[in-house]
């Protein structure tokens, strides 16, 4: 079994949801005044909308939870696209530990691996020491890594992936914790990183970091599949990349927008590069630029004066 690729957003592990103690109180007076007064910004405005039905984690609530939060149309496929790439029907849920027979399936010459070895968890034969546990796994390969302490400050078993959008390292809760701090909710996630699983806070938290990405409304419209894809998770392969892509066009689709989901459909570099015939690594470099040209002149096409990578990746897969 591969271990994840990434290490600054996404725990990836997350077939099986870990149970944790999540406390369903409604808001206090004081955190709804504060979100009155100082909720503008689209993820601030997500406080307080549910997306829990009967206790359970609802598709239809979230749904209504971003609308309700003025959030729609590309931005909204966005999310939910992302969301439907990292947890899917699953909900806010927290990254579950390997196995050791999954932690001995890596070998010691994995990246993993090799940070296992350095802590003793793992032989350089490859063979699991006993200490290996479910948590030294991640106090292992999370240590030193957005922000978090050493293999033995236990920050990566504390804050391994949690939430919709699987919120990994000391650095990232302190960011989504700062920021709800700025509209007045004091949300202690430091001392309790199972609360971006909360109901009251999956979704704001999910959007705040998402947010501390560069993912918002501002930079929704020039938004493609390479540049959500980096945000998130940027080690992920091209199949993971194309899979959020294609979520976010799904959801425009099942809305009815299809034109709009034409147009998201264009921004997608991997496929722009297949149809020029250069490299799919979604980089938008020198290479497939030569490529692009080629591929236009080789098809009587003449490209747009002044384009942009962006705009390039859009005429090719607007004429393939």
């Amino acid at each position: 079994m591969s271990p994840p690729v990434q290490d600054t957003v996404s725990g990836v592990n997350t077939d099986t949801p870990v149970a944790e103690s999540i406390s369903r109180n409604p808001l206090t007076s004081d955190q709804q005044t504060a979100i009155a007064s100082k909720g503008t910004s689209t993820w601030e405005r997500t406080l307080g909308q549910p997306i829990f039905t009967n206790g359970s984690f609802s598709q239809p609530s979230l749904k209504k939870a971003i609308k309700g939060a003025g959030i729609e149309d590309e931005e909204s496929a966005i999310l939910r696209g992302s969301f439907e790439t990292e947890v899917g029907d699953r909900g806010p849920i927290t990254e579950t530990g390997y196995s050791r027979g999954n932690v001995q399936a890596m070998g010691p010459n994995s990246v993993w691996g090799q940070r296992m070895v350095r802590d003793g968890i793992m032989t350089p034969d490859g063979d699991v020491t006993n200490l290996y546990s479910g948590d030294n796994v991640f106090n292992s390969v999370y240590a030193n890594r957005n922000g978090n302490g050493d293999f033995a400050s236990g920050d990566g078993s504390l804050f391994k992936g949690r939430g919709l959008i699987q919120i990994t390292g000391r650095t990232n809760y302190q960011e989504v914790q700062n920021r709800l701090d700025q509209i007045g909710v004091n949300v202690d996630i430091m001392d309790n990183p199972s609360l971006v699983n909360d109901e009251r806070y999956a979704l704001p938290a999910a959007l705040a970091m998402l947010d501390y990405l560069g993912v918002n409304s501002d930079t929704v419209p020039t938004m493609s599949a390479k540049s959500l894809n980096n945000s998130i998770n940027s080690r992920a392969p091209v199949a993971t990349a194309e899979e959020r892509w294609e979520n976010v066009i799904s959801t425009l689709e099942a809305e009815g927008k299809q034109d709009l989901a034409d147009s998201v459909s264009n921004r997608n570099e991997y496929s722009a590069q297949r149809e020029v015939g250069t490299t799919v690594d979604g980089d938008v470099g020198p290479n497939t630029i030569r490529a692009i040209r080629n591929w236009a002149r080789s098809n009587g096409l003449a490209l747009p004066e002044g384009a942009s990578n962006l705009d390039l990746v859009v005429f090719v897969n607007e004429n393939s």
